[in-house]
């Protein structure tokens, strides 16, 4: 009896042990969250799915608003009803951190990663600055990515419930679809897999079809969401005559012998230029994978967020980020090879994500691609209780024990994916940093300062209207938008908004002016050095740098 004792108090202590460090982890997450959403100031993005949450009067209408976002409305949904708590955005901050905080203790908790493996990645750039400081609605798509690895273990009896989880997952944005697209057809094809080799409980088919038919139902409602209203302009890269064809030559009977050369000539070429496009287009794609990977901003710059410091790797060195990547994905089909089901979630769910990332051209920035990281996190955590089949073992009977060994050795992977963590806490920590000691926008400042009394009865007219629209957030008054010539707060991106240049906006100013009796303010992320003749404007006030780009430095004017 005694000698059972000791491992068992072992066993209890490890587990009590496993607990505190779970419990401190995720309490430090949360604390240093709640330290960062304090000084975190919210910009366009953050607050244009607050303001479509507010304005809109009903949940018919907010499905109608987010049609133009290219995003499924769950995260909308959400704020939609945070909206009937409190009108202020710090609410959302705080359920997105709760979100954040949530699904760092699932994977510390669940996740089979060590204890500083699971430190590096909670204070890593993504969990801890992109998709925890900045509320968008990728922290919740990636939630539900990791309460379905907790229940992947339980998968022969939770099928439904799988399922379930995926299709809210699909319904958050367009990246946490296409990984949950790829997770469930893992899902369905470990299914089949297991069947053909009778490892499959018969049971199991019953819930797998109910399972299918709601994750079905899920992506279509998601899908539905991003179909493009007819009043959305079309994405030019999509445009019939933007788009460059290969098409061969005809070659008539007249075709003199020479004429015929040139043209080969030329089809030669057309061939070599069509291997160059598809050779920059696997180049860009390894690119991608390495920065989702080896993330480090560009802290040599004010605006280090939405860059790369890989960016400034020139032409020549070029070739070394190619050979990182090959070695990266090597690194990853080491840990993966004998776990055929996930090893065809990392490479289609990868895939699929990087040709998203080229094809459209617009989603290229870190929120976006960091999604290839958390597929290759998910990855290796779903690795662990996944079917294990060793291929190479099959293939070469008694040949390949000691490559099998090396492939397994447990050290060297952790040490890289240890290696990988360590840069991302080092990138997760500074952006933190920056972000306490600098203002992310000053769009909050020129709110305060429009909120004095002597601008009470001023229209505010915000150009460009983007990024002016987030002072809408913290006004109680609608700003007019020049671009689309209408009153509002978040932006519609139908047909009816157009681009306009300087001399357009002091004519539209003009007619405003000429309309209402009220005095009018401009508000402008542009520096304008004269008037013109129909508008005198008086600058009251110049506010900046910030840490956003697009919204680094913000200028008030009084029109005269």
């Amino acid at each position: 009896m005694f000698t059972n004792f000791i491992p068992q108090f072992k066993q209890k202590l490890i587990a009590v042990n496993d607990n505190v460090f779970v419990n401190i982890l995720t309490l430090l997450f949360a604390c240093f969250g709640i330290i960062g959403i304090f000084h975190h100031e919210l910009w366009f993005d953050e607050l244009q799915a607050w303001l479509i949450a507010r304005d809109s009067n009903s949940l018919v209408d907010l499905f109608q608003n987010i049609r133009y976002e290219g995003h499924p409305g769950l995260w909308h949904l959400c704020l939609y009803f945070l909206n009937k708590i409190t009108d202020r955005p710090l609410i959302m901050q705080f359920f997105h951190l709760g979100i954040a905080t949530l699904s760092i203790y699932l994977l510390v908790k669940f996740s089979p990663f060590t204890r500083l493996q699971k430190f590096l990645f909670s204070f890593g750039y993504f969990p801890f600055y992109e998709y925890s400081l900045l509320s968008r609605n990728y922290a919740l798509g990636i939630l539900l990515c990791f309460i379905f690895c907790v229940y992947f273990q339980q998968r022969n009896r939770k099928y439904v419930l799988l399922f379930f989880i995926l299709a809210l997952a699909a319904n958050t944005n367009v990246h946490s679809l296409l990984i949950a697209v790829w997770l469930g057809a893992t899902l369905i094809f470990e299914y089949f897999l297991k069947q053909k080799l009778s490892l499959e409980s018969p049971t199991a088919k019953k819930k797998l079809l109910i399972g299918i038919v709601v994750f079905s139902l899920g992506i279509i409602l998601a899908i539905s969401q991003l179909v493009p209203p007819e009043d959305r302009p079309v994405n030019t890269l999509f445009r019939p005559e933007n788009q460059q064809e290969l098409v061969a030559p005809e070659i008539s009977v007249e075709n003199s012998s020479d004429e015929l050369k040139v043209i080969q000539e030329e089809s030669k070429r057309d061939v070599s230029e069509f291997a160059i496009v598809i050779l920059k287009r696997i180049s860009t794609m390894f690119d991608f994978l390495t920065r989702s990977y080896i993330f480090l901003p560009n802290f040599l710059d004010y605006n280090f967020w939405n860059s790369s410091i890989l960016l400034l790797v020139l032409p020549p060195w070029k070739l070394i980020i190619d050979f990182l990547s090959l070695g990266l994905i090597l690194f990853v089909l080491s840990w993966l090879y004998n776990k055929p089901t996930i090893l065809f979630l990392y490479f289609f769910g990868s895939l699929t994500i990087l040709l998203l990332t080229i094809k459209i051209g617009i989603a290229t920035n870190p929120r976006h691609y960091g999604h290839l990281f958390i597929l290759f996190i998910l990855c290796l955590w779903l690795a662990n209780s996944a079917y294990k089949f060793d291929w190479l073992a099959k293939i070469f009977p008694g040949k390949t024990i000691h490559l099998s060994r090396g492939l397994e050795n447990r050290k060297y992977k952790n040490f890289f994916l240890s290696l990988i963590l360590s840069i991302h806490l080092f990138a997760g920590l500074l952006s933190y940093s920056l972000d306490l000691v600098y203002p992310f926008t000053v769009s909050k400042q020129v709110a305060n300062f429009l909120q004095q009394d002597r601008f009470d009865n001023f229209l505010i007219v915000g150009n460009p209207d983007f990024p002016v629209s987030s002072l809408a957030a913290y006004l109680e008054q609608p700003i007019y938008h020049p671009e689309s010539n209408r009153f509002g707060s978040f932006i519609i991106w139908n047909d009816r908004r157009n681009e306009i240049d300087e001399f357009q906006l002091w004519e539209k100013v003009s007619n405003l002016k000429q309309e209402t009796a009220r005095k009018i303010l401009l508000v402008s992320t542009q520096d304008f050095s004269q008037s013109s003749p129909e508008v005198e404007l008086v600058k009251l006030k110049q506010f900046g740098r910030s840490i956003v780009i697009y919204e680094e430095y913000y200028y008030v004017y009084r029109v005269e």
